[in-house]
């Protein structure tokens, strides 16, 4: 009898082995590094429609230097941002972006292996997230995400020392 629970133990650990393997590669976690931050507003025109812009944006520079970020911020909004290469949320700016537009978009770019299609060695994806990850993450740190109806959410970050040291 012994054996046969023990055969049973080694077959089910081996099953649950089999589909976090599976899952795994599947790709519903991916790590890379973040290349691009950025905040878009929506808000009503006379004539109804809805218009689209962004009011900060944090990158990697072009041509990329090592540890370089480019960045800038709508200038109705940069009191309440203290440094635009780190951008940090607040609950006083989110409330400020909130009453002044129809929706609020976060977003994030992740780049990586991970991301890469058959003939690259590495792709980008940038897609909307919650402010919450949006302040958990800075450009270059290293994360691992997975993406979820067209949403990043972050399940892991790392300072991105090995690229440029964080204040």
């Amino acid at each position: 009898m012994s054996s046969r629970r023990t055969l049973l133990a080694c077959l089910s650990t081996i099953g649950l082995a089999s589909v976090s393997g599976c899952l795994s590669m599947v790709g519903l976690r991916k790590r890379g590094y973040i290349q691009w931050k950025w905040i878009s507003v929506e808000h009503e025109h006379e004539d109804g429609q809805l218009h689209s812009e962004k009011v900060l944006d944090a990158s990697l520079s072009h041509p990329v230097e090592r540890g370089a970020i480019d960045s800038w911020v709508a200038e109705e909004y940069a009191e309440f941002v203290d440094d635009t290469d780190y951008p940090v949320v607040s609950e006083s700016f989110h409330r400020a972006l909130a009453r002044q537009n129809k929706r609020v978009n976060y977003g994030i770019g992740v780049c990586g292996s991970d991301f890469a299609s058959r003939d690259e060695r590495s792709g980008c994806l940038n897609t909307w997230t919650s402010r919450e990850d949006f302040n958990r993450v800075q450009v270059y740190d290293r994360v691992e995400v997975s993406e979820d109806d067209g949403r990043f959410d972050v399940h892991r970050v790392t300072g991105g020392e090995t690229l440029t040291p964080r204040p």
